[in-house]
């Protein structure tokens, strides 16, 4: 019997995909482990569609080993929405990449992306992520820690 899992295990990562398209569709793994730069693009994409994994929905990724960084690409964006959204999605990557993978939303003009169930119609925009400011820098702690001297005196 031949199942979608292994459709998608023996599939190569496309080079586009309709989640190039949407933000909405688009979610950020930040983790070392995408720093190696001997594993190539074809072999994360299999490791992250396997049954070991097994993401829910993905159809494309862009890898950047200089940010350590990898761009999932979902299907639609009820899968973004659910993968981003659900922690115990993510526990088995987690469990193989480690700790330090860090899920991260995507940002369109400076704003944060807000990731929706509803469904996409061709040729227009999503009507979801263009009201969500990103916030601001965290203050540092030394400066929200640090008294400051005031002068005594006339001046």
């Amino acid at each position: 019997m031949f199942t979608r899992s292994q459709a998608a295990v023996q599939r190569g990562n496309p080079v586009e995909c309709i989640g190039c398209q949407h933000p909405c569709q688009q979610v950020n793994l930040h983790s070392p482990a995408f720093g190696n730069d001997e594993t190539s693009v074809d072999s994360w994409f299999q490791f992250l569609t396997s049954s070991t994994v097994g993401i829910a929905g993905l159809r494309h990724i862009v890898v950047n080993p200089d940010a350590r960084v990898c761009h999932l690409h979902f299907a639609t964006p009820a899968s973004a929405f659910f993968f981003f959204h659900s922690p115990h999605r993510r526990a088995p990557l987690r469990a193989v990449l480690g700790n330090m993978t860090i899920v991260q939303s995507t940002s369109v003009n400076h704003h944060w992306t807000r990731y929706h169930q509803g469904r996409h119609y061709p040729g227009q925009p999503c009507h979801h992520n263009y009201d969500v400011p990103i916030p601001p820098p965290s203050v540092p702690y030394y400066h929200r820690h640090h008294r400051h001297r005031r002068r005594r005196g006339g001046h």
